[in-house]
């Protein structure tokens, strides 16, 4: 990926440091008229490696899934509380934190002269959803979904006196679990304006080589705060959310000293949806 390229020229920070004891090179691609240089390592994952990551990421699946059961049976636990079970789905908008001081820090360090900017990523997010309804106008809505979030980078410039030009994203997989508090205001006639805010966690699947993983530049784990505002009515459910990460997704030793001394902010999480959930 041309971002940890992009990464590793911040000054305090190498190759060596990036990923200790392994072997990387430095490859020209070619596609029509984008032309990136990223680092690709020759690290190769065995099948048991395979097979561990894909029992770990189940594992957590259900963990996160038992999690959202429990809080359904007790939450369910009051005769008076109603609860809705149903599906939802949407788009995102997503996109990381920080990643312009990290071009801005490669540049003023003099190992690049890039003119780049970051752009939102589209994807979607489907999965389950319950509502918990305390009162007539208070609720608990956790969900259990999967998103596709990432970012793009494009622009032109140079990187160690080659030039690069042409644009590039950053697909990454979530498994993300949001519980909102919220609130109903009646509107009549069935329909009502609602309000929630809340936690969320996730775990990162899967992405390209050198999203996650032991030789990954991203932390599986996020962490942060998500918000949601629309309307339901009868079975429907319309809103329009945002999630704001707090978790530094920079997975890689050195990047805390060589993010303060380059006055570099942290890279986490953004991401904008609009979504429609259907109660049965």
């Amino acid at each position: 990926m041309l971002s940890s390229y992009l990464y590793s020229l911040v000054p305090g920070l190498s190759i060596i440091k990036i990923y200790p004891g392994r072997d990387h090179t430095i490859l020209p691609i070619f596609a029509g008229n984008k032309r990136w240089s990223i680092r690709k390592s020759n690290k190769r994952v065995g099948l048991s490696k395979l097979i561990y990551l894909m029992k770990k990421h189940l594992l957590v699946g259900k963990a996160m899934l038992i999690s959202v059961l429990c809080m359904f049976s007790i939450l369910g636990l009051s005769a008076q509380t109603e609860v809705l079970y149903g599906v939802k789905g949407g788009f995102n908008a997503s996109s990381v934190s920080g990643l312009s001081g990290l071009i801005d820090a490669s540049n003023r360090s003099g190992n690049s002269s890039l003119d780049m900017s970051v752009k939102y990523r589209p994807g979607f997010h489907m999965g389950l959803v319950s509502q918990i309804n305390i009162t007539d106008k208070f609720f608990v809505q956790p969900e259990l979904l999967y998103s596709l979030q990432g970012f793009k980078l494009s622009g032109s410039g140079n990187i160690l006196y080659e030039y690069v030009s042409g644009s590039e994203t950053t697909i990454m997989h979530y498994l993300q679990l949001p519980v909102y508090a919220g609130t109903k205001i009646a509107a009549g006639q069935g329909l009502d304006i609602i309000l929630g805010v809340g936690p969320y966690i996730a775990y990162g699947l899967s992405g390209e080589e050198g999203t996650f993983g032991d030789s990954g530049m991203f932390r599986r784990f996020d962490f942060g705060l998500t918000a949601m505002g629309g309307v339901q009515f009868n079975k429907f459910q319309i809103t329009l959310g945002y999630d704001l990460g707090l978790v530094d997704l920079i997975n890689t030793p050195g990047w805390s000293a060589a993010k303060n001394e380059a006055g570099i902010s942290s890279m986490c999480n953004r991401n904008l949806k609009a979504s429609v959930a259907y109660f049965f």
